[in-house]
């Protein structure tokens, strides 16, 4: 059976083969749609059936998938670690970064457009996911390291944070400092639906491993950006009497807003109400920036592993079906915001480790 051609590709799309040479090589101004039409007739053919590499005489290069979406504003500095050690490593070793900005308004096929203009031989997806993008470049032969998103471990070579591990070490902190009532706020990322499963079980093993009650109004589920909505929460929880002595928050941007809402009500943090979060969204090198403690995601780390993991599919080192998943541990770092309740409900829960305590450098 012959290999297809480029020929038998625009005679498949219906096109010239001028037209399907700049689809194909990401040239030239062609419509969207053409576009479109064109890669579907590629795929069809299996034309593209192969290892999309950068032209002769160039350097190659590989793309970073960042979102450019406001609601991710808050993550440049949680992720700039990351993308230092890709260019880094890339760097010395002949290949061109690219940060190809993306956004929730953008089509599968707009985006792969953009990947391929960019002449991207392997891709980054940082926190972004999209099933039919990801198995259309896998089609293409372009291979994928998703970063920070694990609802794509069981298909795709992933480095991911251990949020069920953070998470139940940040909670048997507030347990072991003597919290019995704990109010887990919950805040939804889109497009990471397993960030706030795998946060909860997390803090709900270290709950039912200490024997305590965790009563259903203790799990708040809010819009973080939807302010009103998220105070008529917490108002309904700290308007009582008895209100939680502890917060687990979803992440510390969450925590943040938490934190202001409760020094509006005249409460304090920890002296009132102590709050922990995983994530180290926050650059709390800022003065401005209230000191959370934390459970760390080492970010430097990931982007180092990422960047090796590619590496090892770029050379054909991995085994064409193996999945691989790396997760990395996280970090309790103490700021301060946690401390033992001022009036203890119940006794102090004994647990039989004790937490790893990072000091943050001066």
């Amino acid at each position: 059976m012959k290999k297809p051609t480029l020929q038998d590709v625009a005679g498949l799309a219906g096109v010239s083969i001028t037209t399907a040479s700049f689809v194909i090589s990401g040239k030239g101004r062609i419509s969207d749609s053409v576009r479109k039409q064109v890669m579907e007739a590629a795929e069809k053919s299996g034309y593209i059936k192969k290892r999309y590499l950068a032209a002769a005489g160039r350097r190659p290069s590989l793309g970073i998938l960042v979102s450019i979406d406001a609601r991710w504003a808050m993550v440049w500095w949680f992720i700039r670690p990351i993308l230092t050690e890709i260019e880094t490593f890339y760097s010395v070793r002949g290949y061109n970064v690219v940060i190809i900005p993306i956004s929730d308004s953008m089509s599968d096929d707009t985006i792969r457009m953009k990947i391929l203009e960019q002449r991207a031989s392997a891709v980054f997806s940082l926190h972004y996911g999209s099933e039919s993008l990801l198995s259309a470049l896998d089609a293409q032969g372009i291979p994928v390291v998703v970063i920070m998103n694990g609802h794509f471990q069981e298909k795709y070579h992933c480095i991911l944070a251990d949020d069920f591990q953070g998470a139940y070490e940040g909670a048997r902190h507030l347990i072991s400092l003597g919290h019995s009532d704990i109010l887990f706020v919950e805040a939804e990322r889109i497009g990471l639906p397993t960030l706030a499963t795998d946060r909860f079980y997390g803090f709900k093993k270290a709950v039912d491993e200490a024997s305590l009650t965790f009563r259903q109004e203790n799990h708040v589920s809010c819009d973080v950006f939807n302010t009103p909505g998220m105070e008529a929460r917490l108002h309904s929880v700290f308007s009582q009497k008895d209100y939680p002595t502890a917060v687990f928050a979803m992440d510390d941007d969450a925590a943040i807003r938490v934190i202001t809402f409760i020094i509006n009500m005249g409460l304090r943090t920890p002296e009132d109400v102590s709050i922990i979060a995983p994530g180290e969204l926050l650059n709390y090198s800022d003065p401005h920036i209230f000191p959370i403690t934390t459970l760390r995601i080492n970010t430097q780390l990931m982007g180092k592993l990422a960047a090796e993991m590619m590496f090892r599919l770029l050379k054909g080192d991995t085994h064409g079906d193996d999945i691989h998943v790396l997760k990395v541990k996280q970090h309790l770092v103490n700021r301060g915001s946690t401390a033992p309740p001022r009036t203890r409900r119940n006794a102090p829960v004994s647990l039989e480790k004790s937490e790893p305590t990072e000091t943050p450098s001066p």
